[in-house]
């Protein structure tokens, strides 16, 4: 098969290679036309309720049969992995069984089961009575309490993601971006990273990681900690002590409820007053009055274009569908000349460029990349992605007799 590009794409085969490049089954998605086509004459888009007063031009959206398509399949999926889907219950279980047509081998299980466990004293008392044979999401503080036992081993990996924090520019209370950065230098990440993470990860320098290759910059500074910088910014930028609201969704990320309570400790001691305040879901982060809230980003390709142009570009959610961050002019055009440049060092200057442009605004701050761990019977042989994505072939999983 060859492929021809419109513009240079350097990244094709990355693209093309990594674990969001699904293939479905051409037969799945196809018997759904028909009666698709039917839905889609009916179907009418949800009318959302005007924001303001002002007429705006709507954009229309002519639904077709591949909506309904997307919709079916969804619940009822057909790739070409190792896993068959079986059922599922939300916020409880998801069923497969072994594809043993798997055109690299025969699956090692019959069947695989994720269940939904969010304490981990219950996932940990699981693993050992045998209940379950892998759990995930294990704090390094229990690694000592897990090696006690003969039959289980621990596993870990840096993830190739990074646990943020957004400051969106368009909150009324943090337009200046000189708060912004106060915020951001207000945070001993290596503090952070001792006390909840044994010091075992690390906090990249900037958006990017040494697997970049000729991408990645070392020499970058990184985000500093400076609480004196800080207290100097939080004066010049006129704040007037009000309390800043930070939304947390309390179990989503691993120390994140109290990663939040001490970066509330640390914004204080530079003069910035911030609630925290929990909330269930990311529909709520985002709601109305929306200021510091957590969030992530993951690396899903070795390159800029696989990192911040995803998340943080003119496509972005944070941008076009939120809007809470109009980023310069120069940010989007420089992130597209990085998706078209063919030139290796030309590429590298703009994206020193955008880099230097994304600090500077600090739409959000980076504080490290979490170790993810997981904990396994001995006999079962399973190598973690460095994303959170859950692999299961026959030469990642191996299960001995």
């Amino acid at each position: 098969m060859q492929f021809i590009s419109k513009k240079p794409d350097l990244v094709l085969e990355q693209r093309l290679a990594t674990y969001a490049a699904w293939i479905v089954s051409k037969k799945q998605w196809m018997k759904y036309k028909e009666e698709g086509t039917e839905w889609a004459k009916t179907a009418k888009p949800e009318k959302k309720k005007k924001k303001t007063k002002k007429k705006k031009k709507k954009k229309k959206l002519t639904l077709t049969w591949m909506h309904y398509a997307l919709k079916k399949i969804r619940f009822n999926p057909v790739g070409t992995g190792p896993l068959k889907f079986v059922s599922w219950k939300k916020n409880q279980y998801i069923k497969y069984q072994a594809n043993d047509d798997y055109f690299m081998g025969k699956p090692a299980f019959k069947t695989l089961t994720f269940k939904v466990v969010p304490e981990m004293a219950t996932r940990i008392a699981g693993l050992v009575s045998g209940e379950f044979d892998i759990i995930v999401d294990v704090a390094p503080d229990q690694f000592k309490v897990l090696n006690r036992y003969k039959d289980i081993k621990v596993h870990s990996v840096v993830l190739e993601n990074t646990h943020m924090l957004v400051f969106p520019p368009a909150a009324k209370n943090l337009k200046d971006k000189r708060l912004r950065q106060a915020l951001s230098l207000a945070i001993d990440r290596a503090k952070l990273r001792k006390t909840f993470w044994d010091d075992r990860n690390y906090t990249p320098l900037g958006h990017q990681l040494p697997n970049f290759g000729q991408m990645y910059n070392p020499k970058r500074k990184g985000y500093s900690y400076d609480p004196e910088k800080a207290k100097q910014l939080v004066k010049a930028s006129g704040y007037d002590g009000r309390s800043l609201t930070f939304r947390v969704i309390p179990d989503y990320y691993l120390n994140g409820k109290e990663a939040a309570q001490v970066l509330q400790q640390m914004w204080k001691a530079v003069g910035i007053n911030v609630d925290l305040k929990f909330v269930d879901n990311f529909k709520q982060v985002r709601a109305k009055g929306v200021e510091i809230y957590a969030w992530s980003n993951t690396h899903r390709l070795p390159d800029p274009t696989g990192s911040l142009m995803i998340t943080w570009g003119e496509r972005a959610a944070i941008q076009r569908k939120y809007k809470l961050w109009k980023a310069p002019e120069a940010f989007n055009k420089g992130l597209k000349k990085i998706l078209t440049t063919a030139d290796p060092k030309k590429r590298f200057k703009t994206f020193q460029k955008v880099l230097d442009i994304y600090e500077d605004e600090m739409p959000g701050t980076m504080l490290y990349n979490p170790l993810y761990s997981y904990a396994a019977k001995k006999n079962i042989q399973w190598t973690a992605f460095p994303i959170l994505f859950m692999d299961f072939r026959p030469d990642v999983l191996k299960i001995n007799k």
